[in-house]
C-alpha cells in the first residue's frame, strides 16, 4: 500500500466494538485469520512488526496502523510495550485484507497518543453521550494521520498565491470560461508559473482539478432534485449535455444516466 495515497474519507463507522491497552513482551508473536473488525493501533512504546500479503509492516512510536477487515496476518514483537487498539464496525469495505502502516512524525505521535487516551478513558467511563464524542475522536485521529500524510511543500506562503483561483473554481463551478490563464490573472502571476505551483502542490493540473471538481458535484446533483441531465450540465459548466456526458463516463466509467439509476438503487435497497 502506497502511503502517499492513503485516503480514510470513505471510513464511516457505525458503532465501536472495543478499545484496549494491549501490553506484548519481547518475543511475543500471533497469527490472525479473517480478523472480524478493522482496528486502528497506536504504539505508546515499543516495537512489533505485523506481516500480510507477503509485507512486512512497522508498528511504533511513529507507525500509526489500520487493519482492514477480513486480514489474514501474523505480528512479532520485537520490543515490548503497549498499544491501544480500537476495533469499530462501519460501512465501508476501505482496505479490506489489508494492513497499513503510516509513518508519522513526533508531533503528529504526541497528539494521536492524546486522542487514542481519551477515546480509551471516554469508552471505559461510559458516562452520558460517550458514543458520540468517542466516534467524533475517531474521526479526528482518521484527520490527523491524512494530513500527516499530505505534501510536505504546501505551506501557506505557496497556497495564498494561488487561493484566489481555488475559490473561484469551488464557487463558480458553472463558469464555462474557466481556464488557466483566467485563473493565472485573478492570481497575479503569469500562466506558466500559475500551472507550475499548482502541480507542485496538488499534483494535477488546474483543469484536471476542475475537471474532478464538476464531476464530483455532477454525481450529488444527479442524486437531488435537479430537473435533468441539461440541467446539471449547465450547473456543472458544460457547454452541452452531450460535453457533460462525455467527460462524466470519461471519468467514471458509465454515463451520468446509469449512476443516478445505481445510486438511486443503492439508497433504495
Amino acid at each position: 500500500m502506497d502511503t502517499k495515497k492513503i485516503d480514510f474519507t470513505d471510513v464511516i463507522i457505525t458503532n465501536i466494538a472495543a478499545v484496549n491497552t494491549i501490553f506484548k513482551k519481547a518475543g511475543d508473536r500471533h497469527n490472525r485469520q479473517d480478523r472480524p473488525n478493522p482496528a486502528l493501533s497506536m504504539k505508546f512504546d515499543g516495537a512489533s512488526k505485523y506481516y500480510c500479503n507477503g509485507k512486512e509492516y512497522v508498528s511504533d512510536q511513529n507507525h500509526f496502523v489500520f487493519i482492514g477487515k477480513e486480514t489474514n496476518y501474523s505480528y512479532f514483537c520485537e520490543k515490548e510495550g503497549k498499544c491501544i487498539m480500537l476495533e469499530f464496525n462501519g460501512f465501508s469495505d476501505a482496505y479490506n485484507g489489508e494492513i497499513i502502516s503510516v509513518e508519522i512524525p513526533n508531533t503528529v505521535s504526541q497528539e494521536l497518543t492524546k486522542l487514542f487516551t481519551m477515546l480509551e478513558n471516554l469508552w471505559l467511563l461510559k458516562e452520558r453521550n460517550y458514543i458520540i464524542k468517542c466516534r467524533s475522536i475517531f474521526y479526528k485521529i482518521l484527520d490527523k494521520v491524512m494530513s500527516a500524510k499530505s505534501p510536505e511543500y504546501t505551506p501557506s506562503k505557496y497556497m495564498h498565491v494561488i487561493q484566489p483561483a481555488i475559490d473561484h473554481m469551488n464557487f463558480h463551478i458553472d463558469d464555462t470560461d474557466i481556464s488557466n490563464e483566467y485563473l493565472a490573472a485573478i492570481c497575479g502571476v503569469s500562466t506558466v508559473y500559475f500551472r507550475k505551483l499548482f502541480f507542485k502542490i496538488f499534483g494535477i493540473s488546474p483543469m484536471k482539478h476542475l475537471k474532478d471538481l464538476r464531476i464530483e458535484k455532477a454525481k450529488e446533483l444527479l442524486i437531488g432534485d435537479v430537473s435533468g441531465m441539461a440541467q446539471v450540465a449547465e450547473m456543472t459548466g458544460f457547454s452541452s449535455i452531450y460535453a457533460f456526458s462525455k467527460v462524466f463516463k470519461a471519468e467514471t466509467g458509465i454515463p451520468p444516466s446509469k449512476y443516478s439509476e445505481l445510486e438511486f438503487k443503492k439508497h433504495k435497497s
